[in-house]
């Protein structure tokens, strides 16, 4: 055998052995659409398929997060509201869920509106259901409504069953029509609660935030590309050395 026809033997072993290892990777995909029902809905609403329940419950609070530390302690300062399923044909950015009590009137969204009777109203999604599955470890959710540069969205994680306090965890604008798309929250499998709240820029003139969140969420194990493991790379390695060495015996002959 040829230096040449071992040096492609080996590299076509290598490409065989990743192929495998990632077909071998099941990808499990869990969504939620929030799109139903719309209009004023109970402070807590269940969506999903038994066994993999996501409630989503509103709240309300005049104590500010303390963005610095990176930490929301609400404690007991805080009171439960009724959210709103937001619905606008033809509006990109303005579908999503909101809150019914939004203080700017008619939004029906996530607030931060200072000077009002509460300053901040927030969302907890309840991730316990989910935490059985513990192969879940991509999160991505999608924020609407959020109007850039002065609209900020804030998404936290908690391990609090009632709203007491949470850990910051990403904070954002949305880009063309207020929309973030959909992003990874980071190491949400920590925390069975997250929080997603509304915050006006620090330093701009604007006079309140509201934001949505979108209609669909949704959960994967979608595995990282493949890395070789270091058996292969011991493979790789003494195959292209031993088909360099033929090379060179080969070549040297001449």
């Amino acid at each position: 055998m040829t230096a040449r026809n071992v040096l492609l033997g080996t590299l076509a072993a290598l490409t065989m052995t990743i192929s495998i290892t990632a077909l071998a990777s099941t990808v499990t995909i869990v969504d939620y659409n929030l799109s139903h029902p719309t209009g004023k809905l109970g402070h807590s609403h269940v969506y999903g398929a038994p066994g993999r329940e996501l409630t989503i419950s509103g709240y309300r609070t005049n104590i500010m997060p303390d963005f610095l530390a990176g930490t929301w302690d609400i404690g007991r300062h805080h009171n439960a509201t009724n959210l709103y399923g937001k619905y606008k044909p033809n509006e990109p950015g303005e579908t999503g869920l909101g809150m019914n009590s939004d203080p700017n009137k008619n939004e029906h969204e996530i607030w931060d509106y200072p000077g009002s009777h509460y300053q901040f109203g927030f969302l907890v999604m309840d991730l316990s259901h989910l935490e059985a599955n513990t192969s879940l470890r991509d999160f991505q959710l999608g924020i609407q409504s959020a109007q850039a540069p002065n609209e900020l969205y804030t998404v936290w994680g908690s391990t609090y069953s009632d709203p007491w306090s949470a850990t910051l965890l990403d904070t954002g604008v949305g880009g063309q029509h207020g929309e973030s798309g959909l992003f990874s929250v980071p190491d949400f499998y920590r925390y069975r609660y997250i929080w997603v709240g509304a915050e006006i820029k620090p330093g701009s003139d604007a006079n309140h935030s509201d934001v949505l969140v979108d209609s669909v969420l949704t959960f994967n194990n979608a595995p990282p590309p493949p890395v070789p493991e270091p058996s292969t790379f011991a493979l790789l390695g003494s195959g292209l050395l031993s088909a360099g060495f033929s090379l060179r015996k080969r070549f040297g002959k001449r």
